[in-house]
């Protein structure tokens, strides 16, 4: 009898010491895992568990563009069973991750090798690649790689733009070609993208100082450019690439894309006034109600000495204007005197008036013939004449 209670006894205290184990891994081992308890549990079996040991970051540092990036992750297995590892996901496509063995007995080693495709990208980077294991403590794990992709050398600022030519008279567009590599590359020539460009444009290649290039985070060195347009660009849009050869074997050219627009001497501007399609936007207007819109001529085709030693009020030789036709008819257009500006440019003020009277019409079409119109007849032997058309509508909606 006295056995028995001893065993029950016994039984009750181990019940309650593997009760309270269970509660204090619950606690402190969320979330409940049935194989993980019972090795918490049973410490001799716990003990025979893989156990991963790796390093999970590694920094590249700086490379240049267009380098690959490689590195050996070693996974270790410091425990007494087999370890299982598995690579599951990279989190770009230009990381590559290739597994040295999936099993890996205790003591020993496997390498994940990690290739890092710099492409096209510039400036920092965090590549992630995730691996599985049946350890139960690191199942999953990522490992990581860091680092800053720098290019030989960029434009700064990418592009050269000319915003607006006017034709016959030379321009000036700049930017900076910033160098990381060290030594920096050197400027071995240059060419344009379309090869009659080089009657239009002249470079100028000037080394930067010290003082301006270190301006630029990890530069080693760089260039000014200078590209002066002459005068001689048709009218119209400008699309063309400036392409710099240089000594870099891993950036052999640098190409710069070179906008703008070349205007004649003549241009328009005010409320309402699109350029791009040479119209004047009226918009719908009220019967009676429609009042006087201006618009300005600007003339830039004064020559330098012919603004010195001008009187006030007094105009130099510039384009004359004249009205030659307007449609509809009825619309009431007058120019003002020309006035000269500070800033070299000519400017004709146009009155254009939609009497009380106006008909109820329809101007409102985006194509020709469908809108009024303005014919100036000018003195430039360039462009005789300008064309402005209206869009607008007269509306009865205050009857």
């Amino acid at each position: 009898m006295k056995k028995t209670l001893i065993i029950i006894l016994v039984s009750i205290i181990a019940a309650i010491f593997v009760g309270w184990l269970i509660a204090r891994y619950r606690i402190t081992h969320p979330p409940y895992n049935e194989q993980a308890l019972n090795d918490f549990i049973t410490p001799a079996t716990s003990s025979m568990r893989p156990i991963l040991k790796v390093d999970p970051l590694y920094n590249f540092g700086v490379l240049q563009n267009g380098e690959v990036g490689e590195h050996q992750f070693v996974i270790k297995n410091v425990g007494k069973a087999d370890l299982t590892v598995s690579v599951e996901e990279t989190s770009c496509k230009c990381t590559a991750a290739n597994l040295g063995k999936d099993v890996v007995k205790p003591g020993d080693s496997t390498v994940i090798d990690v290739t890092w495709k710099t492409a096209d990208f510039i400036g920092d980077y965090t590549q992630k690649v995730l691996i599985q294991t049946n350890d139960l403590e690191m199942m999953t794990v990522e490992l990581e790689v860091r680092g800053k992709i720098v290019a030989d050398a960029r434009a700064v600022p990418s592009e050269l733009n000319f915003p607006n030519i006017t034709k016959g008279l030379p321009s000036q567009s700049q930017t900076q070609v910033v160098c990381y590599k060290n030594p920096p590359l050197e400027i071995t020539g240059y060419e344009f993208l379309n090869p009659e460009s080089k009657n239009s444009f002249d470079l100028q290649i000037v080394p930067l100082t010290e003082e301006e290039y270190t301006r630029e985070p990890d530069a080693t060195g760089g260039f000014n450019l200078t590209l002066n347009a002459k005068g001689n660009l048709p009218m119209g849009s400008i699309s063309e690439t400036l392409v710099l050869k240089t000594n870099s074997p891993l950036q052999p050219e640098i190409k710069i894309p070179i906008y703008g627009t070349v205007v004649g001497h003549i241009s328009l501007a005010g409320p309402g006034w699109n350029k791009d399609f040479q119209t004047w936007i009226l918009g719908i207007l009220d019967s009676g109600k429609v009042g006087e819109k201006v618009l300005w001529v600007m003339d830039r085709s004064v020559k330098t000495e012919a603004k010195e030693n001008l009187k006030p009020g007094e105009v130099p030789p510039h384009i004359n204007l004249e009205i030659e036709s307007v449609f509809p008819d009825w619309l009431q257009v007058k120019l003002d005197k020309p006035v000269y500006l500070e800033s070299g440019v000519v400017q004709t003020k146009i009155h254009l008036t939609i009497p009380a009277d106006a008909p109820i019409c329809d101007y409102w079409g985006n194509v020709p013939g469908k809108m009024g119109t303005i014919i100036l007849k000018t003195s430039s032997e360039d462009e005789k004449s300008i064309l402005i058309n209206i869009r607008f509508a007269v509306t009865n909606k205050q009857k």
